[in-house]
């Protein structure tokens, strides 16, 4: 009978040992599901940030770009206002402006009337001497009657470059 009761006790301890292996495999089996299912969400959450921060890296590039292009545009941009100061500074009333025109080099064209030869060969020398305006030209003349008026006015084309720096 003891035997009976080693073989038993003998017994119980295998069944023991069994369900404590069977149940170390389940929670091994289950913590190794565990951790592909947490990896695989983790590398898409990875996946999901590592395109943002692509998209981030793109957007700023487009900012520096989109800079850089407003830093060129306000190169070329004519400050209106003070070419003409410049040039109406020089006007009396025997000449007028009727407009004002750009290039994309700071060329600026201006048209206006004068009453005399000599009112335009002035306004040439002035223009000449301020250190903003750079190789006035008269690129046309013409003499122009009013029929309104007996007086003969002469029509001009004055073209130069402007600068901002003096």
């Amino acid at each position: 009978m003891q035997q009976q009761k080693k073989i038993s006790v003998l017994s119980k301890v295998v069944i023991v040992i069994i369900i404590v292996a069977i149940s170390l495999s389940s929670y091994c089996l289950w913590k190794k599901y565990s951790l592909k299912h947490n990896n695989k969400t983790l590398g898409a959450a990875i996946g999901e940030e590592l395109q943002e921060i692509n998209s981030i890296s793109k957007d700023r590039s487009i900012n520096k770009k989109s800079i850089e292009i407003l830093k060129a545009a306000k190169d070329y941009r004519i400050t209106w206002s003070k070419i003409l100061n410049e040039v109406l500074r020089q006007e009396d009333s025997n000449i007028t402006f009727s407009s004002f025109s750009s290039g994309r080099e700071k060329k600026i064209s201006v048209n206006g009337e004068a009453s005399n030869w000599e009112v335009v060969s002035l306004l040439i020398e002035k223009l000449k001497s301020n250190p903003r305006i750079q190789s006035p030209f008269v690129h046309s003349i013409s003499k122009s009657s009013s029929e309104d008026s007996r007086r003969t006015k002469l029509s001009f084309t004055l073209t130069f470059n402007y600068t901002e720096k003096e």
